[in-house]
């Protein structure tokens, strides 16, 4: 362990003795978009595409401006480039500028209808930390960093845990701030993509389809809802003024088991392809993506000892600007895909596991309207239809539980169909100078979910360490049932400037769930931003608020699922403990929404140019959360009780470094210390998606996904020539774990008996462009080879629990070093 800590110090090392070599001289460039009414009232204007063009070089960058009208390119290198700003129904501003200075460029556009004269304004300024809201800083992912990071597949939730408070768990899913999965909510573009079902994301988006994506965490903007732990907010990509497209990894990678092929591992080729269909009009983007994923488990035999995924990914965005003041979004997207081996590990071998079929699309209409005032109008509505079939891999229709390995099949089918609309408008008012600056904004939100489905459950038999049977469960029959539900949310902001240096957000959501025995929730925020000094280079923000999240319907239906019966053995397996035990599943007279309490304070400092030092601070507590709780009664009756009453907690202290050295190089440093508890028979454990069928009494102690220290660095660096290299360390604290008597049960407190190893992984992909051209055309290929795990830790996902099991607390299942080459074409 010594060595390896070395080398991750070592890394660490090298890669800041290094990148600062590599430094360019950068420097800003912001400005913002308006007009100048005849009353000389100046009205900014969101929505604008403002472009930044080297002149040398001919690459591109591309924004477009907030609800302020502002845009900003940040990591620009000293050169000469032309901005273009254009909307429809007004004149294309273009202007050159040259970046020779650290002092930030200003470049303010004054935008005139077609047939007039337009005026630009350019002026230093510096811009310091973001002091706009107290979200703002909010570490994001943008598209250049999703294209070059390493990750294993072309899904944009690969990259999540890049961000400090993000990881994964061992079954692959996201947890956010100590949350659980189904506590946060995905938006993209603004609408949910959550399956109402479970409460867990359910959309699967190719990486180059997304302009950014970022975590908020306790977001005080009262526009956020059904959620707990944080909000993933996800911005797609639109087409571009010329036609550009991407063709990407064309080539398989094999599979290798003792020097030969096996198959494939993996392929994921893909198309993508944006221009304009209309000039300055109408924009096209698409992305195809077909994928195909094996993960191995090394402690399985080869080569059955492979969960594999298969997927066919397409996202189309239409863009059309008809008038100066209306502007249409429309996207759909398809995510057919195939899990098979889902649940596979080292004491699951494939018969065993089940199997994934899902069905789902996303489609979603836009439309933002620009009022003449300066504020604007926008709607929304979303669709979004999946359709889920679990089943065993084998059909032997009963499963066995034994400590070393489990047999059989697994036991329980699935047939879910659920569909979700949503409508929502939101009314950006124009800025109001009273007392300050005002930004106020009012909307509204309508959304109707519904399933239909049914489950169908196989015996399962439970072994000792001995071989004798310990206990024996069956199920009943239960017919397929059907439910809908419907929310409705009204909520209110206002981002009030005070003072240049002082910005409160005054927000208060209602909602209204037509599960919940609550006619209405009431969800106030206050949020803040403070600039102690005067060169705007320091940021002091925080805020408190209530957070409500969601019911799913998988807790409505509870009383519909098959109960379970179970028979108790002695120690010699055949003798019957009592009379066989049926546990009647019991659910609350009403249902209350969960809720959470959170607040945060950070500390930031731009310590120099595009280097920002952050401290932070973090709690939530949460409450009403759903978990179960068996009960057996003196009598030998028992229950199954669904509790509403659940509490859970999280605290967290940061420290993030972040530094944009130029345009092309990002550095990224945290160290988070955290605490997460909980009711640990959290409900989607026995009830989700892939359920585990043994409940045991509910306990209150850390969460599942709990690693107190976490160190996370990454870094994008450009190298002369084109040549980009990205390192990606992560190192946290072994997740916890638990120890079982010979019967299953706990011996002692749950996820107390010890930790896994601890998880070091280093990360790294150099890509290297060659040019050439093909009739005429232009055509880069980037070269790209990626290693995961360098230094070869052993970083295990299973541990064996049993502590009459002559392998207790032996720990399995850790995928070495990989490396894959690919290849992009750009033109």
């Amino acid at each position: 362990m010594t060595s390896h800590v070395i080398r991750f110090f070592a890394a660490i090392l090298i890669a800041f003795v290094f990148v600062p070599a590599l430094e360019a001289k950068t420097s800003t460039v912001s400005g913002v978009i308006f007009t100048l009414g005849s009353d000389k009232v100046q009205t900014v204007w969101p929505n604008a595409r403002v472009t930044l063009k080297n002149v040398d070089t001919k690459s591109e960058a591309a924004t477009i401006s907030n609800d302020l009208g502002a845009y900003a390119f940040t990591g620009v290198l000293y050169g000469h480039y032309e901005i273009t700003v254009t909307l429809a129904g007004f004149e294309s501003a273009t202007k050159s500028v040259t970046v020779e200075s650290e002092n930030p460029a200003k470049l303010d556009f004054q935008l005139v209808l077609k047939g007039r004269t337009e005026t630009v304004t350019v002026r230093a300024e510096d811009t310091g930390v973001d002091l706009t809201s107290s979200s703002g800083g909010t570490p994001a992912l943008n598209a250049n960093i999703l294209k070059s990071v390493a990750v294993l597949n072309q899904d944009f939730q690969e990259a999540l845990p890049l961000l400090p408070g993000v990881v994964r768990g061992f079954d692959g899913l996201i947890r956010i701030k100590g949350g659980r999965t189904n506590q946060a909510n995905t938006l993209v573009n603004s609408a949910s993509v959550s399956d109402p079902f479970t409460g867990q994301a359910a959309l699967s988006l190719p990486s180059v389809a997304v302009q950014s994506v970022r975590v908020l965490s306790n977001p005080f903007s009262s526009e956020y809802g059904q959620f707990s732990s944080g909000v993933v907010d996800v911005n797609t990509r639109g087409g571009t003024d010329e036609w550009k497209y991407l063709f990407e990894d064309p080539v398989p990678r094999f599979r290798w088991i003792d020097g030969r092929t096996h198959g494939v591992e993996s392929a994921s080729p893909h198309l993508t392809l944006a221009g304009p269909l209309e000039t300055g009009k109408l924009y096209l983007f698409q992305a195809m993506i077909y994928g195909y994923d094996t993960v191995t488990v090394p402690s399985l035999p080869n080569p059955d000892n492979v969960r594999i995924v298969e997927r066919i990914n397409t996202y189309t965005q239409l863009d059309w600007d008809p008038s100066p003041s209306h502007r249409f979004t429309a996207v759909f997207a398809l995510d057919p895909q195939n899990t098979y081996y889902a649940n596979i590990n080292t004491f699951n071998p494939q018969p065993v596991t089940a199997n994934d079929r899902l069905r789902d699309y996303f489609v979603s209409a836009t439309h933002r309207w620009l009022l003449a005032d300066g504020g604007y109008v926008q709607s929304l509505f979303a669709a979004k239809q999946l359709d889920s079939h679990v089943y065993p891999a084998t059909w032997t229709r009963q499963m066995v539980l034994a400590p070393e390995q489990n047999s059989g099949s697994y036991f329980e089918e699935q047939q879910r169909n659920t569909e979700l609309y949503q409508w929502s408008q939101t009314l950006h008012l124009r800025p109001i100078e009273h007392a300050g600056r005002h930004l106020l904004t009012f909307g509204y939100s309508y959304a109707h979910s519904s399933y239909e489905g049914q489950v169908t459950n196989f015996p399962i038999q439970v072994l000792r360490q001995d071989g004798t049977l310990s206990s024996s469960i069956s199920y009943g029959a239960a017919p397929p049932s059907q439910a809908a539900k419907n929310n409705v949310a009204l909520f209110a902001q206002d981002n009030w400037q005070i003072h240049p240096r002082l910005t409160l957000d005054l927000g208060v959501r209602l909602d209204h769930d037509s599960f919940s025995a609550d006619a209405l929730n009431i969800a106030p925020r206050i949020g803040f931003v403070f600039a102690p000094t005067g060169d705007n280079r320091t940021a002091i923000r925080g805020g408190f608020g209530v957070f409500f999240d969601k019911i799913p319907i998988n807790v409505a239906i509870f009383p519909r699922f098959p109960a379970q019966t179970i028979t108790s053995y002695a120690s010699d397996g055949t003798t019957v403990l009592g009379a066989p035990a049926t546990f009647t599943h019991v659910a609350p007279d009403s249902l209350r929404i969960p809720y959470s309490l959170g607040w945060t304070l950070q500390f930031d400092r731009e310590l120099r140019r595009d280097l920002l030092l952050r401290f932070g601070y973090e709690d939530r507590q949460a409450y009403r959360e759903f978990y179960l709780d068996p009960l057996q009664h003196a009598d030998g009756s028992a229950q199954l009780p669904l509790l509403n009453s659940g509490r859970q907690s999280y605290r967290e202290f940061l420290t993030m470094l972040r530094w944009r050295v130029n345009e092309r190089s990002t550095v990224f440093a945290s160290y988070v210390h955290s605490r997460a508890r909980g009711e640990l028979n959290d409900y989607n454990q026995f009830f989700g998606n892939f359920p585990y069928p043994l409940i045991r009494p509910n306990q209150y102690g850390p969460l599942s996904s709990d690693a107190p220290d976490r160190g996370l660095f990454w870094n994008v660096i450009g190298l002369p020539h084109k040549l980009d290299f990205v390192p990606i360390l992560d190192v946290h604290t072994g997740f916890p774990f638990s120890r079982l008597d010979e019967n299953w049960n706990f011996l002692g407190p749950e996820n107390q008996a010890g930790r896994f190893p601890i998880f070091l992984a280093l990360d790294t992909k150099f890509q290297y462009p060659v040019d050439f051209t093909f009739h005429g055309h232009r055509i880069q290929f980037r070269a790209g080879l990626t290693v995961y795990n360098v230094i070869n830790h052993f970083n295990p996902r299973d541990v064996q629990q049993h502590y009459a099991s002559p392998n207790y607390g032996a720990f399995y299942n850790s995928i070495g070093r990989l490396f894959r080459i690919d290849g992009d074409f750009n033109f």
